[in-house]
């Protein structure tokens, strides 16, 4: 008991020193104080600190919402407690509602349901409740936030008042249109990473395959295009930007080329210049040199380098964008650091202003809007088709 007592307390001044540090540590952040004023800040640690001193996942919590506070998505916290427990199953919303796209070993049952609420809310007004722990100006940077950690976690569902700490209520369906169930669901510590694609209830569509790999080249002799999947702006251990860009000349001259979609989504970002040759490599056919040849997708998990690499495309080479809004405002911030807290924690901050639309009305709320507005079709993509991919394709 002693010894239980120890280690909380342990943690618990653990935590409020990681809540001092990261104040200490926001003063080498490039503009922290924009949206919120010091004192906010200030105060908005004095919780932190107060909660962390009898629950830590409450002072977590309260961490995430003092980090989010900054409005800069990569100004951040490590909170692992928030995730802890957890729903076991994957939430995405497509154009018919949201559906359960993976689950964790054990909830196979839930791949491919719509739910239409969890504790009595709908995911959307969830989405839009849990707002309040990260205060990023552009919907689209907490829309990736909630996507990966916020949506799925037992702490911050119960926070907003919503099933409880062990357990929700989740209303789904077996697909469109079909007879509602109501089902309770306990919260889990694995995390949902099993697709349909991986039990064989639907076909993987081009950018589920070779996940593995940082870019991956696809053909289409048939409409003289390809397609680049450009999943992260890392060099590939196993392919040399050099070696793809020998792949993509080859691929250019072996379909006729009149046409390419470079696929951003889900890439997080990296180093924007890593990719130039491989966009050099395609404008060397003057097909795909004329205006609208090249097509980007990008979505909500487009974000930091890649969404820069996207909106380069657009404005020197008139690239169509398709899809949905990327997550990093086109006024933002970035040249990222880290800094290690007193617990072993890892912060990040921003070092650097970037503004690419330094007239744009809706300032850090600008995004990279998409030319050619498309959201996923669940229906679709159950029959392996990608609406998305195929709209950037057929686009003039």
């Amino acid at each position: 008991m002693l010894a239980t007592l120890w280690h909380r307390q342990a943690s618990a001044n653990e935590l409020q020193q990681d809540v001092r540090a990261f104040m200490a540590t926001l003063n080498a952040h490039v503009s922290p104080f924009e949206l919120r004023t010091r004192s906010e800040l200030e105060s908005l640690a004095a919780i932190a600190e107060k909660y962390a001193a009898f629950d830590l996942t409450r002072g977590a919590l309260a961490f995430q919402q003092l980090a989010g506070a900054v409005g800069d998505l990569h100004t951040s916290i490590q909170t692992p407690e928030l995730l802890v427990r957890r729903l076991p199953f994957k939430l995405t919303e497509f154009a018919e509602g949201w559906f359960v796209t993976a689950v964790a070993r054990g909830a196979e049952f839930w791949l491919g349901r719509r739910v239409l609420s969890l504790g009595g809310l709908a995911p959307e007004a969830i989405r839009d409740a849990a707002r309040r722990f990260a205060g990023y100006p552009l919907a689209a940077e907490f829309e990736a936030l909630f996507d990966a950690s916020l949506g799925a976690s037992a702490a911050v569902l119960f926070s907003l008042g919503i099933g409880s700490q062990n357990n929700v209520d989740v209303i789904s369906s077996a697909g469109l249109n079909k007879a509602l169930r109501t089902s309770i669901v306990a919260y889990g510590d694995a995390a949902p990473t099993l697709t349909e694609v991986d039990f064989g209830m639907r076909p993987a569509l081009p950018f589920e395959q070779l996940p593995q790999r940082h870019y991956v080249l696809a053909q289409r002799p048939a409409d003289q295009s390809l397609t680049i999947h450009y999943r992260r702006c890392v060099a590939d251990p196993e392919l040399s930007v050099s070696a793809f860009v020998a792949q993509v000349r080859a691929a250019v001259r072996a379909v006729g080329a009149r046409r390419a979609v470079i696929d951003f989504r889900g890439n997080g970002g990296g180093d924007s210049s890593l990719f130039f040759p491989v966009y050099q490599a395609l404008l060397e056919t003057s097909a795909l040199a004329v205006p609208r040849a090249l097509r980007v997708i990008t979505h909500a998990r487009t974000q930091s380098s890649a969404m820069l690499n996207a909106y380069s495309l657009r404005e020197e080479v008139r690239a169509i964008v398709v899809g949905e809004v990327a997550g990093t405002s086109l006024n933002h911030f970035g040249e990222v650091r880290q800094a290690l807290l007193p617990s072993g924690r890892r912060m990040t901050y921003s070092t650097r202003r970037f503004f690419l639309a330094p007239g744009d009305p809706r300032g850090r709320a600008a995004g990279l809007d998409p030319d050619l507005p498309v959201r996923p079709s669940w229906v679709a993509i159950q029959s392996g088709i990608d609406q998305v991919l195929e709209a950037a394709i057929a686009a003039v």
